[in-house]
This record gives C-alpha cells, structure tokens and sequence, in this order.
C-alpha cells in the first residue's frame, strides 16, 4: 500500500514542480525584458513658447461691417469697427474659413475682442512687422519677419497704473500732440482708464509714443513711469514709423519666445538700435 501510494505521489509532485519551474523562467524573462527595454518616463508637459510669426494677415475694411460671434451668422450681429472706433479699419486677422475671416478688434472689456465678417467687404494684406512690449525689462521689441530688429528701453505703465496685458494691434497713425516729441504717435487697440481719453470719445486708448526726455527718464534700462502708454525715444519712434495698420501688438509680463544670442546682445545694448537705423550726425567744422 505504501508502494501505490509513493507511485500515485510521484505525477502530483512533478506538476508542482513543472509549475514553480515554468513561473521562475516567466519572471527571469520579464526581468530581462525590463532592463533591457525599459518604459518610457512621462515628460512633463511645457507649455510653447510664445512664437512671433514671419507675416501677420490683415483685413482693411473698406466700411463697416456686420460682426458675428462665429461664421453661422447667427445671433445679432455687431458692427465692426464700433462707432467709437470708426477709424480703426485694419485689423489683423487670426482665423478664416471659406467667405469669412475672425479679426482683432477694438473692444472695452467685457465687450468680445474678437469677431467673424465676411471676407467679401476686406482687402487682405500682410505685414512682417509684431510689437512686442516686454513689462518685465521694461522694452519694446520690433520683429521684422520674426527677426528682431529692435529692442528699445520703454516707458510702461506702474503698478497702479499698469500697462494692459494682451494682444492688441496698430489702429491709428497721428500727429502728435505738443506735448510729445516725435512727429507721430501709435494708438493702439488696447483700452485702460488710467490714461487720457483719445478724442474725448469715453474710451482711453494706449498708445505708443517718443517723450522728450525719453533719453533721461528711460536710459538704457527703461521704466515703469507712465499711466499704462508705452513712451519710448525719439529713435525708437522713427523706427516704428515703417509698421502698417493692422500689425499686432502684444504686451507680455515676461516674453518666453527664444531670442538668439545676437537679439540678446541687441537687448542689452544702451539704445536697443542697430546703428543702421540711428539718426546719422552731421559734425560742423569751426
């Protein structure tokens, strides 16, 4: 009986083994496979950097136009530009779709800074040139087809005053006021009630101008020292004089779009102006 029962043992023992074996080979696999190819580790995710695009689209108006929140026209449409702003015509254009384009426009917020019109009522255009007003080293930067060809010092806006943050565009050309030293100044898109009312309309517009003590006040590094408008040299002005209606503004707390090593070099510069574009200086001999 002994005999039988070691006989009738011996298969059950030999399945157990068979088990361990198997299951100890199945893990010295895995393991192999672990080290030799090992899982991918999760990035974490950054966010873009903000880019500045070769050219920017713009649609001119050739008059008013009805505004719609999307390209199904539906609900009430607004006008384009508001009445208040009927001289702002050239608006950059962000999106488009067969027989409409989404543009920038002038708006007081809450009001929609974005709307759709027929592309039927525009003439499109391009531009090369993107402002950009960086608050934290208080400059102004001019890209010409994503090159940076300016890094002015800048007058901005001071912490109870600031300098609006946002995307805006050139709206107006115009002279200048007595007050201001270049012959011209920028009004732009953007909106703050910390400075004067352009036109007495009710809605204060930043606007970007040359300070006649500009290069005493600003120096090489800038200040915040305005009501929310962006002051900048006499220099730094005429350069400007060659951005087309409609082209883009952004005003950054801190620009996280890369430069290379010469627009940093560009940057850290007194004037922030390549000596192409200074005033030449005529010397008389006595």
């Amino acid at each position: 009986m002994r005999h039988r029962r070691a006989r009738r043992a011996r298969p059950a023992l030999l399945v157990v083994l068979g088990a361990i074996l198997l299951g100890a080979v199945g893990v010295g696999i895995w393991q192999w496979r672990a080290h030799a190819a090992p899982r991918p580790v999760a990035r974490r995710h950054r966010p873009p950097p903000a880019e500045v695009a070769a050219w920017s689209n713009v649609a001119t108006l050739r008059a008013p136009a009805p505004g719609y929140a999307s390209p199904s026209t539906a609900g009430a449409p607004t006008t384009v530009p508001v009445p208040w702003a009927s001289q702002f015509l050239a608006m950059p254009v962000v999106a488009s779709v067969p027989g409409w384009v989404e543009v920038r426009v002038v708006a007081s917020p809450p009001a929609p800074a974005l709307e759709w019109i027929a592309s039927s009522g525009v003439v499109l255009t391009r531009s090369p040139y993107h402002v950009v007003v960086d608050l934290g080293i208080t400059r102004l930067l001019l890209f010409d087809r994503s090159r940076l060809v300016m890094c002015a010092p800048a007058g901005v806006g001071t912490a109870t005053s600031p300098t609006p943050l946002g995307s805006y565009f050139v709206g107006l050309l115009i002279a200048a006021p007595p007050t201001d030293a270049g012959p011209f100044a920028i009004i732009t898109s953007a909106s703050s009630d910390s400075v004067t009312d352009w036109e007495q309309s009710g809605h204060a517009m930043i606007t970007i101008a040359a300070s006649p003590d500009a290069p005493r006040a600003l120096g090489a590094t800038g200040s915040m020292r305005t009501t929310g408008s962006v002051e900048v040299s006499v220099a730094a002005e005429a350069v400007l004089r060659a951005v087309p209606l409609g082209s883009p503004v952004d005003v950054f707390r801190t620009l996280s779009h890369p430069l290379s090593p010469s627009a940093e070099q560009l940057c850290d510069s007194s004037t922030g102006i390549p000596a192409r574009h200074r005033p030449h200086r005529h010397h008389v001999s006595g």
